[in-house]
């Protein structure tokens, strides 16, 4: 797997993410399976967003227990930090990486 470096925080994130849009339409032990084999080969950037239904809550029933092996990046449906935080989204790691 090829990893590059992710924004100013030096975080290395594979090349080839895994896409969680279509996880709500297959069976969740397919989605487990998915899910692990796609972090056992080395991807560990992972791409959600509310509008792909229940994904987010798929992703965490499935590999919550391997939560420190992946970055998981969502979409807020909004551009701008301060109506996506009224919109409830949660501020990303400061520049010493934490929340």
């Amino acid at each position: 797997m090829r990893y590059t470096t992710f924004g100013s925080m030096g975080y290395r994130v594979s090349s080839l993410g895994f896409g969680a849009m279509n996880l709500p339409g297959v069976p969740l032990e397919q989605a487990r399976a998915a899910l692990n084999y796609a972090l056992d080969e080395g991807i560990n950037y992972i791409d959600t967003a509310a509008a792909y239904r229940n994904s987010e809550e798929i992703i965490g029933e499935c590999i919550s227990h391997r939560r420190s092996e992946y970055f998981l990046a969502t979409k807020t449906g909004k551009r701008e930090y301060k109506s996506a935080r009224r919109n409830g989204a949660q501020p990303g790691p400061d520049e010493n990486g934490r929340h």
